[in-house]
């Protein structure tokens, strides 16, 4: 018999860590009963959810931190018939750990996706107050792992970091890069994390155009400060196929857990400017030269020197493929977790 692992996170939308249990539940099912439930409702990505026939349990309403009968009891519900539950963001962590930690025999495992540097003083108490209640947390960068240990969020004997992965197949390099490069491509939610407003100042002014991919709150403030020369369309399912026509990528983040985009630029072999935060630098290494978070006229600088000089570029463009193939692929990702599993059915929690 499989044993039964239940995802719990949020919702279903298009970040990095709802692509990650997608591409935990599509490839973990030939050795695990995998469903997923959220706390908040669907999102972008459902549709691809039920494509693969995953089932899903998902929560009704908006709820935050605050008690809600029907929410823990739904959750409390589709734990007990599962021998994994794990949890994934700060809604996961909270009412998936709550719901899981009085039933016997069932593991709690949580993945600790980015830094998180503006969340709320209750919110950094309630991952503090609900970290005992899981057997281990994983990180996935050494930037997550040390901030989790500092805010004493994890155990340090019951937590480790297993990096996201990029599913190769999905991407595909040019064989050449275009000789008179104009054409950026930045991808994320609209939110102050990401430095989108900072990318847009550096651009204005220059002979470029700028696509940025994505939604979220910070979308009438953005669109307001545009020049004609940047354009919003808005999020996507196949970033592929924008990647495919980008002559360079830009990640302004002001912090990150990890920057999977990045390896997916990477792995379309678009050469690559970022901030030089947190786990950003793991995900890049020495493929790119980064630059400070917020530096409008670094940035500025950064993006005429790569578009300029065609040598650089390809630099980056072929030390991106080797970095991302060698050290991003999904199946190492995916086998890490697999182990982590085995352990917690085994009873070694560390």
């Amino acid at each position: 018999m499989k044993a039964r692992v239940l995802h719990i996170l949020c919702d279903l939308s298009g970040g990095g860590a709802e692509r990650l249990v997608l591409e935990l539940a599509c490839r973990h099912r030939p050795d695990f009963d995998v469903r997923v439930a959220t706390v908040q409702g669907g999102g972008r990505l459902q549709p691809l959810f039920e494509a693969h026939d995953i089932p899903l349990i998902l929560g009704g309403r908006k709820v935050g931190v605050h008690w809600d009968r029907r929410t823990q009891s739904l959750l409390k519900e589709a734990c007990a018939d599962a021998d994994i539950v794990h949890t994934h963001l700060f809604s996961g962590h909270w009412w998936g750990r709550l719901a899981a930690r009085r039933l016997p025999n069932v593991r709690v495992i949580s993945t600790m996706h980015n830094i998180d540097r503006d969340e709320r003083w209750r919110h950094h108490r309630l991952r503090r107050l609900s970290s005992q209640w899981a057997d281990h947390t994983v990180c996935v960068s050494d930037a997550v792992k040390s901030h989790c240990l500092s805010n004493r969020w994890a155990d340090s004997e019951r937590i480790s970091v297993i990096e996201n992965g990029v599913d190769l197949g999905r991407f595909t390099a040019s064989p050449t890069l275009s000789r008179h490069a104009k054409r950026l491509l930045a991808i994320g939610r609209l939110v102050p994390q990401k430095g989108f407003d900072t990318l847009i100042e550096a651009c204005q002014g220059l002979d470029v155009t700028l696509k940025i991919i994505g939604e979220g709150p910070e979308r009438e403030k953005l669109e307001a400060m545009a020049p004609s020369n940047v354009v919003l369309p808005g999020e996507t399912e196949d970033i592929a196929e924008h990647f495919a026509e980008a002559d360079v990528f830009i990640m302004p983040s002001r912090w990150e857990g990890f920057g999977l985009v990045a390896a997916e630029a990477m792995a379309s072999g678009v050469p690559v400017i970022a901030t030089k935060v947190d786990g950003l630098t793991e995900v890049l290494g020495t493929t790119c030269a980064s630059i400070p978070p917020d530096d409008v006229t670094a940035l500025r600088i950064a993006i005429l020197d790569l578009l300029s000089d065609e040598n650089e570029r390809q630099r980056r463009k072929t030390v991106g493929l080797k970095r991302v193939s060698e050290r991003f692929n999904i199946d190492r990702t995916i086998a890490a977790y697999t182990a982590r599993y085995r352990s917690l059915l085994d009873n070694d929690t560390h």
